[in-house]
């Protein structure tokens, strides 16, 4: 094993992203803000507050009836419309299904990546609490008001077999999905599943963690004096002498995982480092079921250091299962000190401390909070303060030990050993888990520190709503992390993001620029540099590329010749070609200072020069959109343009196009059925400009180049042609822009628009903001290739959340009897109980059977109203309620 030192090696796997609702949290800021500060997020209720709940008042004076609990803020809201689910789904869905759903949509995010635009395997590891399906079976009254509603609708939303698949379902992630239960220590023994998956090839992405909502909510618990394991006054005191039991409570937590090796090579935002985890079990040597064994702990801690190759006296925290008793803790304790004591008899240098003291026990979402916790630790460098800790347990001798209870927030100092802690989670019936943790290792250099000089961010949400929220967000964010890179921050939004409906796209040099630029947005104003809207309608998202014959001057792209591989390498490829018929360097004419030549603008205006510049400028623009994923339906070409689109379509290549040109231009004298041109089927169509017919056939003739001559000519018949056939957004490609606003007598967008006093990179990135929000298709990855930037943790989807919710009855017996009559559903929102249709598009029935049938699907769906031509599956229909619509359909119409 390793002694005290660096950084061992990349093996491990990172800690990419993760997500959390905790007691007194709604996300991990909140969660490591009460952690510094010592915050401990356990509510006590008063009587009305349980009688409101539905909690017995005979219980209320109980001795042993304790009146608090861990309890999660907001459990009955869920964003239903954003993963497709409908109204009736939502309500009987439990609540650790639905936040595990949003909390790993969360995750992601924050680890910067979309389910849609990765090209791996992602894994889900993840289990519920022992509890799961206690949103309805706490209702003692569903039983006897579901007449409308399928069993299987009540299991598959509410039993944790479904928690890891329902997510690998509606995120569309291919890898292993499996639900995990081992009592309290499943959420760890999750993550280290999904480690051995993504260390044995199985995936390349996990998810994993886990949900567990105690249900009634709001309510306490009596104590059981023959366990003797929760506490009888609402407080966790572990490792202390009053500590007598640990408090059940509710929480989530989901964190993402991949090969640290892959972690490194992808610049992902790494939060810590899993360098060795083991789990096992207890077997028969122990006292009971429930109690806990010290050799079975000691060995799968053990085994843990032994796998991350990490001596333990470079642990500087241990986060503690912590069950808060006397026995419990020092069992614990005892297991560590056992541990460690084979390879170092140092005293008190390492912390401890466990989250239940803020918390409480989270039972399935325990150890990944007590992960969070740890990983949060690192992030800020500090140790969170340890809760209600006075006098140790007197069972434990921490003077001796390897161990402290710390007890302030203390700074976590490191010197050339890296930060590293453990943590440890217990299950009843005696799975154990033990996870070794490390910092992230630093940063590297950056290989390439090119910049662009102006930045494209872009954000998109389902609705327009939620739109403006997510940009006002963004701006608090800028405003909070002002160190952060822009461009870090647009590669993040454009690959580490799903792109939805509702879009806006804003180019910028600075954070300042950004941030003026949201606040005109949330505002409803107008802003140079903003583009937003709602995308095209499904199927006229078609686009065509223009290419104009027009001169180009001293300097023209200069800026993307200077700050965009892509392009450059684009113009050094042609330059190399046209240099050996043209005697020159186009490359030198158009940038001659680069080349430490006189400025020949003369010489630039004339044939052949000015065309063979054209050639190559409006060629690395077309290879530039092709990178970038932006590929057209058609082409229209006019002049010394038709080179370039015939390329561009695939009737021959580079260097054909070139001979060809030269050809026209008089550069050589090879006769044409000796030029070396291969001609193959083109891949787009190519359109005359005058008549708005399709030229490939003439382009695929040598004939055709032999006999042409390159002249300006209209463009209006094509685009006419084009715009009825589909295409509403037309880009340019040229030397230099021409068309202002469009050409007469044609509709659509057309772009780069105009030149003004916009830069080369303004004008460009403005052009693709515009066809991002147009709905175009942009490849991301190509667009950010030739720069070295990292994704970042940035603000995640705003979720619009709205109640849904089964309510229990104020009469229940009068609700039950009116329930079986009707086979109406009662008490789930009764005054929301469907929730409206958004489509703009609604065409009402015409005549009595379409008006049957939609009230069937009304009634299935809990949606209204419902239109003739609405999609069943847009409106949240899937195969279990389209199953009962069929029934329903056969029942009543036969």
């Amino acid at each position: 094993m390793n002694q005290p030192g660096a950084f061992t090696s990349i093996n491990g796997v990172a800690i990419v992203g993760f997500s959390g609702r905790f007691p007194g949290a709604k996300n991990t800021d909140e969660f490591w803000n009460n952690l510094k500060n010592g915050v401990e997020s356990i509510s006590f209720f008063t009587d009305e507050e349980l009688k409101a709940s539905g909690v017995d008042p005979a219980l209320l004076n109980h001795p042993n009836y304790v009146k608090a609990a861990p309890i999660l803020d907001e459990v009955e809201q869920f964003d239903a419309a954003f993963f497709d689910y409908s109204t009736t789904e939502a309500q009987f869905m439990d609540p650790e299904h639905r936040l595990f759903l949003e909390c790993a949509w969360e995750s992601l995010e924050h680890a910067g990546y979309s389910p849609e635009a990765y090209d791996g395997t992602i894994g889900v590891y993840a289990g519920g609490g022992s509890s799961s399906s206690s949103y309805l079976l706490s209702a003692c009254y569903i039983t006897r008001i579901l007449n409308g509603v399928t069993g299987s609708l009540q299991h598959l939303g509410n039993d944790k077999d479904y928690l890891a698949t329902r997510v690998s379902y509606k995120l569309n992630l291919t890898g292993p999905s499996l639900t995990i239960q081992t009592a309290c220590s499943t959420s760890l023994v999750a993550i280290h599943t999904a480690c051995q998956s993504l260390l044995n090839g199985e995936c390349d992405m996990a998810l994993a963690g886990g949900s567990s909502i105690r249900f009634p909510h709001r309510s306490g618990y009596l104590l059981d004096e023959e366990i003797g394991l929760v506490s009888p006054d609402g407080h966790c005191r572990a490792f202390d002498a009053k500590g007598q039991g640990t408090i059940f409570g509710s929480g989530v937590g989901v964190v993402v995982l991949k090969r640290l090796s892959d972690a490194i090579a992808d610049r992902d935002c790494i939060h810590g480092v899993i360098k060795g985890s083991a789990i096992n079990n207890d077997g028969g040597q122990k006292i009971s079921y429930t109690a806990s064994s010290v050799e079975g702990k000691a060995k799968a801690i053990a085994e843990a250091l032994a796998v991350a190759d990490i001596h333990p006296e470079t642990l500087g925290y241990i986060e503690a299962s912590a069950t808060g008793t006397r026995i419990g803790d020092k069992s614990e304790v005892d297991a560590l000190t056992q541990v460690f004591r084979t390879q170092t008899h140092k005293k008190q240098f390492c912390a401890i401390g466990s989250v239940k003291t803020n918390v409480g026990h989270l039972e399935a979402a325990a150890g990944v909070t007590g992960l969070i916790k740890t990983v949060l630790a690192f992030q800020h460098q500090q140790i969170p303060p340890h809760l209600h800790f006075e006098t140790p347990n007197p069972e434990i001798d921490f003077e001796n030990s390897p161990f402290y209870v710390n007890t302030r927030l203390v700074p976590w100092e490191k010197g050339e050993i890296p930060r590293r802690a453990g943590v440890t989670a217990l299950g009843f019936g005696g799975t154990n888990a033990h996870i070794v943790l490390e910092e992230a290792p630093p940063v590297a250099p950056d290989p390439n520190p090119l910049e662009r000089p102006l930045h494209l961010i872009n954000l998109s949400a389902k609705t327009e709503t939620a739109l403006r929220t997510m940009a006002q967000r963004y701006w608090q964010h800028l405003e909070t992390h002002p160190q952060e890179r822009l461009g870090d921050i647009g590669l993040t939004t454009q690959l580490g993001r799903s792109h939805f409906a509702h879009r806006l796209a804003i180019v910028a040099e600075s954070a300042a620029q950004v941030q003026q630029q949201l606040a005109a947005f949330v505002a409803g104003k107008t802003a140079e540099g903003v583009m937003g809207g709602e995308i095209l309608p499904r199927g006229s998202r078609k686009l065509a590329f223009l290419f104009s014959q027009t001169s180009p001057v001293i300097n023209c792209d200069r800026q993307l010749y200077d700050s965009l591989p892509t392009f450059k390498r684009a113009m050094i490829q042609c330059d190399a070609l046209l240099r050996v018929d043209l005697g020159q360097s186009v490359l030198s004419l158009l940038y001659p200072d680069l080349f430490g030549v006189e400025p020949q603008p003369e010489r630039l205006a004339q044939s052949p020069y000015k065309e063979a510049a054209a050639f190559a400028l409006s060629y690395a623009k077309a290879e530039l959109w092709n990178v970038w994923g932006v590929k057209p339906s058609a082409i229209v070409a006019e002049g010394w343009g038709e080179y370039v689109a015939a390329c561009v379509a695939g009737i021959f290549d580079l260097k054909g196009a070139i001979a060809l040109l030269g050809l026209e231009l008089g550069l050589h004298q090879t006769p044409p059925e000796e030029l070396n041109v291969t001609f193959s089927p083109a891949k787009i169509d190519i359109l005359f400009p005058e008549t708005g017919q399709s030229a490939i056939a003439q382009m695929r003739s040598l004939d055709y180049w032999s006999d042409r001559q390159s002249q300006p000519q209209s463009m209006k018949m094509a685009v006419q042609v084009l715009h009825a056939c589909g295409c509403q957004v037309f880009v340019e490609i040229s030397a230099q822009p021409q068309f202002k606003t469009g050409l007469p007598e044609a509709e659509g967008i057309f772009l780069p628009g105009f030149q003004g006093s916009r830069s080369d990179w303004q004008l460009l990135l403005e052009s693709l903001a515009t066809l991002y929000v147009c709905g175009i298709a942009i490849n991301w990855a190509g667009f950010n290739r030739d720069y070295s930037y990292r994704r970042i943790p940035l603000p995640t989807y705003p979720f619009e959340r709205q109640r849904y919710w089964i309510d229990p009855p104020e009469d229940l017996e009068k609700v039950a009897s009116s329930s079986v009559k009707t086979g109406v559903l009662v008490g789930a929102n009764s005054s929301e109980n469907f929730s409206k249709n958004s489509s703009q598009n609604y065409r009402p029935p015409t005549d009595e059977l379409e008006r049957r049938i939609i009230a069937i699907w009304e009634d299935v769906l809990n949606v209204q109203p419902i239109g003739i031509e609405d999609r069943f599956f847009d409106l949240g229909g899937d195969s279990m309620n389209g199953l009962r619509a069929l029934n329903k359909l056969q029942d009543e119409l036969g």
